[in-house]
């Protein structure tokens, strides 16, 4: 299953699976009913070349969803500044094309790492703030402000 980047959270994936239980559920009660979907759902459905969504394609893509959800890797993003949707689908695009395609990512913002980001997973920390790069550098900016 390919997951849009629009899709980064797993409270996001788990609205698009809600949203295809209840067209099933409008499906069972109106086999004609041609059922609507947010743009996140209809951007999944097209990158998995979904074309119609019948009884039994919507069964599919829900076990799918399903297994996903279950099986897949969560880190969290703390960003020095309020970023735009835009950058986090970037982010997200580049978890997922070099370290897992499942990948999830949250996001949230701390002004008190002076900008850059911090990755956390659920056994690791990586620290690429500046406030960090600053103080693991502080030897050769004391060397600096000497010979001045």
């Amino acid at each position: 299953m390919i997951l849009p980047s629009s899709v980064h959270s797993l409270d996001q994936l788990t609205t698009i699976i809600w949203e295809i239980e209840e067209a099933l559920s409008q499906l069972q009660k109106n086999p004609q009913l041609k059922p609507q979907f947010s743009t996140s759902t209809e951007k999944l459905f097209a990158l998995n070349s979904v074309r119609d969504f019948t009884n039994s394609t919507g069964l599919t893509i829900k076990e799918a969803l399903e297994d996903v959800r279950k099986n897949s890797k969560q880190i969290h993003i703390s960003t020095g500044a309020v970023t735009s949707f835009e950058w986090q689908e970037q982010i997200v695009k580049w978890f997922r094309n070099e370290v897992d395609g499942s990948l999830f990512c949250s996001f949230s913002t701390d002004t008190t790492q002076g900008g850059g980001i911090v990755v956390r997973t659920p056994k690791k920390q990586y620290d690429f703030t500046f406030k960090q790069r600053v103080l693991n550098n502080s030897d050769k900016l004391m060397e600096l402000m000497k010979t001045k």
